[in-house]
């Protein structure tokens, strides 16, 4: 997904499910022109990284879903920007590190869902 959701029509949706497909990669930017964006499905693809800026324009997202994805980790930041995010999902991921300053930003959030984690502590 690389700027593809640019243009006026799109600045007024609110639900966008990208899920089931082979989704690798994320681009920063690549949901600008989404103001009103609600809802962001993206469970069952091969994502395994977030890239900084990889939610940008989306401060109106409040659920984001990146279940059943080969995340391995969460950098710092990741989802800076999200300042209306209330639920986030992360269930059954490849998840092994969660960086400090992950969920900075997230100043509303309720619900964080994750399962089938497998952690490691230094």
């Amino acid at each position: 997904v690389n700027g593809s959701f640019s243009g006026p029509r799109l600045s007024t949706l609110h639900y966008l499910y990208l899920s089931n497909g082979a989704l690798a990669a994320i681009a920063p930017g690549a949901f600008l022109g989404l103001t009103a964006l609600q809802f962001l499905q993206l469970d069952s693809n091969a994502i395994s990284q977030l890239p900084a800026g990889a939610f940008d324009g989306l401060s109106s997202l409040t659920i984001l879903s990146l279940g059943l994805n080969p995340l391995t980790s969460i950098n710092a930041g990741t989802f800076a920007g999200l300042t209306s995010l209330i639920e986030l999902y992360l269930f059954r991921t490849a998840l092994t590190m969660i960086f400090p300053g992950a969920f900075t930003g997230l100043s509303v959030l309720v619900s964080l869902y994750v399962s089938k984690l497998v952690m490691t502590g230094s």
